[in-house]
């Protein structure tokens, strides 16, 4: 590791020359007491409260402020005056809480007309992806996933915030390369709403506000071979920073790998400024760390907690090779065919997806740029007129907006009230000198195949829940059992 990088400020009590300590069968020590095998001996109480932080509590704590009041939201005079101003400069279907608006306006560092530039853009960037229903329509692929990447809420740190684990390390570097990279961000986006719920559900339970979540990210395993989806990275980096700002707490990475320094040069610039600075990285000397952070019930046991929440596997069971084969052996993804054209300098380019059905329809688009960014604006054109005889206003679906959709593909729906044409339009005349090559679709949804497809997947979710519920339901037993072994 050269000079430079050893000077890093993100990474502390890092050594390069170490390789983490993988071996769950050695006795390792952690803030609780040494470990055997990975099962501590503890009380019939401790194992009472390793549960503690998966039982809603009794009462709920009444909130000192109003929800969403600047004095819950510890708002700043500044940040008030901020706030106002986007309100008053806002549109009425675009307002939005003090909530949401405030993490805008940090994250433009209290400068009002890039704040709202900044979250008009993620408005129609929802819109489009209907984020706001995306919780109700589990991605068909999200399960294989979750078998890739191990990757769980487990409980609260020590200022209420939830903490999220990723076993990124023993990530299936070919397996995840199976599923196209627009697949891959609609999964992202369904975690990153989870992840929204679980601070709303976190504000509940502690009577106060939570916006950000704490991420720990176990980099055991992790080798050169992850630069197979360093795409996907950029996806999701430039998606957090533009449409979910101000979210993450604090990055911890653990058991960093020698290549670990090499890693985080390629992965450093994909990160603003302030988010570099929540990234921590430590080799396998982190548990003091932790434990400041989190309480030991809310923390696995195999990161020096005393929590085992779901039996003998662990909190977090990883897959093996076999079983993510096994889930993916009869997937069929359904990814969108695109076509390509080129718009030049200084055009334009339409493209029409016309539909005659009496009852309307609903269109789907999706597309991204080769390179650099384009503006891009859709429309609907009714075929129906009034009982005067005059054409049905033009509906606006999207204003003429660019898009770095060379980073984050773009892709929305739009169901009409009757026939007529969807018009989508690529403006490049903003630029002088370059063309601009599109990967398009558009086209008018199959509503049969896209139900029995949500079906599926809201099928799936049901058993893997009810599956979730049974091995819960006899971790208590497993654990007592543990209680055995000689330490």
């Amino acid at each position: 590791m050269s000079e430079r990088d050893a000077l890093d400020a993100n990474f502390v009590g890092f050594d390069a020359s170490a390789e983490p300590d993988n071996d769950a069968d050695e006795v390792k020590s952690s803030p609780s007491g040494p470990v055997v095998g990975g099962v501590e001996s503890e009380s019939d109480s401790d194992v009472e409260a390793s549960h503690s932080w998966r039982a809603e509590p009794e009462e709920y704590p009444k909130p000192q402020f109003e929800v969403d009041s600047p004095q819950y939201l510890g708002m700043s005079v500044e940040e008030q005056d901020g706030v106002r101003a986007m309100k008053k400069q806002l549109p009425p279907r675009l307002q939005e809480s003090n909530a949401t608006l405030l993490r805008f306006l940090r994250a433009r560092k209290g400068n009002v007309p890039a704040a709202l530039q900044m979250y008009t853009m993620a408005y129609y960037w929802r819109k489009g992806w209907d984020v706001d229903n995306i919780l109700d329509n589990v991605p068909h692929n999200y399960p294989i996933l979750r078998k890739i990447v191990t990757q769980e809420h487990h409980g609260y740190d020590k200022i209420g915030r939830p903490v999220f684990i990723h076993k990124t390390g023993r990530m299936m570097v070919d397996a995840m390369c199976e599923f196209s990279p627009e697949s891959m961000m609609y999964c992202h986006i369904y975690q990153q709403e989870e992840a929204l719920q679980f601070a709303r559900q976190a504000s509940k339970r502690f009577g106060k506000h939570v916006s950000q979540f704490l991420i720990i990210m176990d980099l055991a395993g992790l080798n050169m071979s992850c630069r197979k989806v360093m795409q996907y990275a950029r996806y999701t980096s430039y998606m957090d920073g533009n449409y979910y700002p101000e979210l993450m707490g604090q990055l911890i990475m653990i058991n960093a790998p020698r290549a670990a320094p090499i890693l985080w040069k390629m992965v450093k610039p994909m990160l603003d400024p302030v988010t570099q600075q929540k990234v921590v990285i430590m080799g396998s000397n982190y548990h003091d760390a932790l434990a400041e952070l989190i309480d030991p019930y809310n923390l696995p046991r195999e990161y020096g907690g005393k929590c085992r929440c779901c039996g003998p596997r662990g909190c977090l069971p990883t897959s093996t090779p076999e079983e993510v084969a096994e889930a993916i052996k009869d997937y069929r993804e359904i990814a969108p065919e695109t076509e390509m054209f080129n718009v030049a300098a200084r055009y334009k380019k339409e493209v029409l997806v016309v539909t005659d059905k009496p009852e309307g329809a609903t269109f789907e688009f999706y597309f991204k740029t080769a390179k650099r960014d384009i503006n891009f604006a859709v429309k609907f054109e009714p075929a129906e007129v009034d009982e005067n005889g005059k054409p049905f206003p033009t509906v606006e679906i999207r204003p003429n907006l660019r898009y770095h959709s060379e980073v984050s593909p773009v892709h929305g729906t739009y169901t009409s009230r009757g026939p007529g044409a969807l018009v989508l339009t690529w403006d490049n005349s903003f630029s002088y000198w370059t063309s601009k090559d599109v990967h398009y679709m558009a086209r008018v949804v199959d509503e049969d195949a896209l139900r029995r497809q949500r079906e599926a997947a809201a099928a799936a979710a049901a058993a893997k829940l009810k599956a979730d519920d049974r091995s819960q339901s006899s971790s208590k037993v497993d654990e007592q059992k543990d209680q055995a072994v000689v330490v």
